[in-house]
């Protein structure tokens, strides 16, 4: 399995990460992007991520579309450069 992690760049978005994953299958790949969302700090995280959905659902579902079309593209790429 080869993967991709991303990781933002230090003290933009430190509740984001997420991987892209490439698994060889016998009829071709399966392509799998994971996208991971959320505070690891015990209480503080639990307010936080309640309030990014509360009053920033706008932003999470423009974060969502933007890793959809990245992981598009990165599978665009990936299918040209190995033909």
């Amino acid at each position: 399995m080869t993967w991709w992690a991303l990781t933002s760049p230090p003290g933009c978005w430190p509740w984001l990460s997420g991987a892209f994953l490439a698994e060889p299958m016998a009829a071709g790949s399966l392509f799998t992007a994971v996208v991971y969302f959320g505070w690891r700090i015990p209480l503080l995280g639990r307010v936080f991520d309640w309030a990014v959905r509360t009053f920033l659902p706008h932003r999470l579902e423009a974060i969502r579309r933007h890793m959809a079309e990245e992981g598009r593209n990165l599978k665009r790429l990936l299918e040209i450069q190995n033909g």
